[in-house]
C-alpha cells in the first residue's frame, strides 16, 4: 500500500497544476456498464488490538475473516445495485501484483491471480487494517488580557485502512485501484457498532461513483 500511496502523492501534484481532482488514483473511463455479477475476493485482516475484537465480536475471535465477509455481503446489498455478488476471503498466496504505469511512475497494484470467467468484474480488498489511531489538534486564541493561549484536543478514532482493485474477469484488465481510510469517533471505548460503521463507509467508498453503485 506503501507504493500506492507514494503514487497517489504524484498524481495529486499533477492535478494541482492541471486544475483536475482525481476522485481515486486511477480508473478508467472505459468502464460504463453495470455488471451483473461480481466477485470480491479479500485477503485476511489485520487487528491491531485483539482485545477490541474479543470485546466487541467475541463469537468471531478466531474467526474475523467470517465477520468481514457477512459485512461486506451486508453492505453491498444496500449500497450496489449489481444483483449477483460472490464473495470469498484468499490468502496472501493468491494475490500478485502488477506494476501499473502512472505518469510519472509506476504503482503496484494487487491482483487476484486466478480469476475466472464465471464473474463480469472482479474486486480485490488487500492490506486491510482495522485499529486505534488518534489526532491532536492544537489552537491558538488570545484571552481578555491580550495573552496568548495555546491548547490541545486529541480525538480519538476506530479505523481501518487498506486498498483495493477492480478487473473486468474476461480481458483481465484493470479497471481502477485506491487506497481507502475510514474512520469512526469513539470517547472511552471501541463498540461494535464502530466495526459495523467502518465496513460500512468502506463499502460505500468501494462502490462510490462506479457502475457498481
Amino acid at each position: 500500500m506503501k507504493k500506492i500511496v507514494a503514487a497517489l502523492a504524484v498524481v495529486l501534484m499533477s492535478m494541482v497544476f492541471t486544475g483536475c481532482t482525481a476522485t481515486r488514483i486511477y480508473m478508467s473511463e472505459n468502464w460504463k456498464e453495470a455488471p451483473k455479477k461480481v466477485k470480491v475476493v479479500f485477503t485476511e485482516p489485520q487487528i491491531d488490538r485483539m482485545d477490541d475484537l474479543r470485546d466487541d465480536l467475541p463469537e468471531y475471535a478466531d474467526n474475523f475473516s467470517e465477520w468481514y465477509k457477512i459485512q461486506l455481503a451486508s453492505n453491498l446489498k444496500k449500497a450496489s445495485k449489481v444483483p449477483n455478488y460472490v464473495i470469498e476471503p484468499i490468502s496472501r498466496n493468491d494475490v500478485a501484483f502488477d506494476d501499473f504505469k502512472m505518469r510519472r511512475s509506476s504503482v503496484s497494484v494487487p491482483r487476484p491471480a486466478n480469476m475466472t470467467d464465471d464473474a463480469d468484474i472482479y474486486v480485490i480488498v488487500d492490506d486491510i487494517w482495522l485499529g486505534r489511531t488518534s489526532e491532536t489538534r492544537t489552537n491558538t486564541s488570545q484571552n481578555a488580557q491580550g495573552i496568548m493561549i495555546t491548547t490541545e484536543s486529541t480525538m480519538h478514532y476506530f479505523t481501518t485502512k487498506g486498498s483495493y482493485a477492480y478487473y473486468d474477469a474476461k480481458t483481465k484488465e484493470c479497471l481502477g485501484f485506491d487506497t481507502f481510510e475510514r474512520r469512526v469517533a469513539y470517547s472511552f471505548v471501541v463498540s461494535k457498532s464502530d466495526w459495523e460503521n467502518l465496513l460500512t463507509q468502506t463499502v460505500e467508498r468501494i462502490v462510490e461513483k462506479t457502475p457498481l453503485q
